[in-house]
């Protein structure tokens, strides 16, 4: 099975996309990605997805449905004629508010299936807020089974997360803001984002900021959180 993968994260940084192969099941799973991409967004859509949680219903119907249209075809463009079983979209998110019932995230899968002509799944966050989860029910199983041999890992997107198993069972949650706040620094060194950390690696750790971060609360909630 082919499947095209698309997600824009909250860091701007573009959409991604990757061709992946999967085979088998359970402790049999193969998987491979054949190719991927991060395709820049043009500033108007950056100055666009910045603003959009302020910007009216109608208006917002409309990014989403232009923004499927724009991954539909920049779908297209990747795969050059290559065939896939079906496209699957994490979208954009808006706003995620678990303790509220509520998440949202753009970028119509209506849309993309008819700019492409490509089956899409999307939508992946709703049915696990409304069964009592945190709206990101896909990185655990991801962690899961597709890495099988690591305990921990750690994922830095605009906000970092973490899976940890243990007897049988993963958990998972978010950490800290991660490349939000890393690419609004580089911004500030006229950067669009810190490429392979060479500013992060010359800088040195603030140790009272560092303890006062690790005092919050939110490190000794319970889980999910």
């Amino acid at each position: 099975m082919k499947i095209l993968g698309i997600m824009s994260g909250s860091s701007l940084d573009g959409i991604d996309m990757a061709l992946c192969e999967f085979s088998g099941q359970g402790q049999d799973l193969y998987w491979k990605i054949q190719k991927a991409e991060t395709i820049d967004y043009h500033d108007e859509w950056k100055e666009k997805l910045k603003s959009i949680p302020l910007i009216s219903g109608r208006e917002l119907t409309l990014a989403s449905y232009h923004l499927g249209y724009l991954f539909g075809k920049k779908a297209k463009e990747f795969l050059n004629d290559q065939k896939v079983d079906f496209i699957a979209s994490h979208g954009h998110t808006v706003f995620h508010e678990p303790e509220n019932g509520m998440t949202l995230q753009i970028g119509n899968g209506s849309a993309i299936a008819s700019s492409s002509g490509i089956s899409t799944i999307y939508d992946f966050r709703s049915m696990d807020i409304g069964l009592g989860g945190q709206g990101a029910p896909l990185a655990s199983i991801a962690d899961r089974d597709l890495f099988p041999d690591y305990q921990t890992l750690v994922n830095i997107g605009g906000i970092s997360n973490i899976s940890i198993k243990n007897n049988g069972k993963i958990v998972a949650y978010d950490i800290s803001p991660a490349n939000q706040l890393l690419n609004f620094l580089a911004n500030k060194k006229g950067k669009e984002y810190d490429n392979h950390g060479e500013i992060a690696s010359k800088g040195k750790v603030n140790d009272n900021l560092l303890k006062k971060l690790l005092s919050f609360d939110y490190f000794n909630d319970p889980f999910p959180k």
